[in-house]
């Protein structure tokens, strides 16, 4: 495959991983397709032919001051997917050589509660999947989704879940921040309303994504 023919493929992954996860930053389409130095660059270049021959559209974001692009319709979430994406992207670039993402779902209900997204990660030597809700929280609203899993927990409703039959125990739970602040109101409120003992752990948004673009660093 010669240089062209891998342009022509990558600007076709491109504009798949945009319709399969919604919307996309350059910053995000840089993590997935260019992981080297001034990828964030080559990216935006990219993302702007793309644009240019109306393959994409784009919008402006408040977040991070960039564009965001997607390929239909805009979110009404616009912010959030984008947030949802990064711990995406995040998880990716964590594998370890024997994880594969199994499965990716968003906005998993489950009558108690509605997951951000769901997703499990396999061991390639032993099968095992472990599966993880995602809550991303942007709002400086009350903070109830440690009762709230809790809740789902004692209902058991989720063993009836297809994923039960390769899961390990139930899934932990990822609650991302924006705010410092925040995550250690979360951090206050697992300590104090974790009745039954659930494995949850708090992250702070603008760390993740500084991890996944640590490597543009000059």
């Amino acid at each position: 495959m010669n240089n062209v023919q891998k342009g022509c493929q990558r600007d076709k992954d491109i504009l798949r991983d945009i319709e399969r996860l919604g919307v996309l930053t350059s910053a995000q389409v840089a993590a997935l397709h260019f992981p080297f130095a001034y990828g964030d660059k080559k990216a935006a270049q990219r993302l702007k032919r793309l644009h240019d021959l109306k393959l994409l559209k784009r919008c402006y974001t408040s977040t991070d001051r960039s564009y965001a692009y997607y390929t239909s319709q805009k979110s009404g979430r616009l912010e959030h997917l984008i947030a949802v994406n990064w711990v995406y992207i995040h998880t990716l670039n964590g594998l370890q050589s024997w994880q594969t993402i199994y499965r990716w779902e968003d906005e998993k209900d489950y009558k108690f509660v509605r997951a951000d997204a769901f997703f499990g990660l396999s061991n390639k030597f032993t099968g095992q999947v472990e599966y993880s809700f995602v809550e991303v929280d942007r709002s400086k609203n009350t903070f109830d989704k440690i009762v709230k899993y809790n809740d789902l927990y004692e209902s058991n409703i989720w063993e009836s879940e297809s994923w039960v039959q390769t899961a390990k125990k139930f899934p932990s739970i990822l609650c991302v921040c924006e705010e410092a602040s925040r995550c250690r109101l979360v951090e206050r409120l697992i300590a104090s309303e974790n009745r039954n003992g659930l494995t949850f752990k708090v992250y702070h948004l603008p760390e993740m994504i500084s991890e996944v673009t640590a490597r543009w660093i000059r």
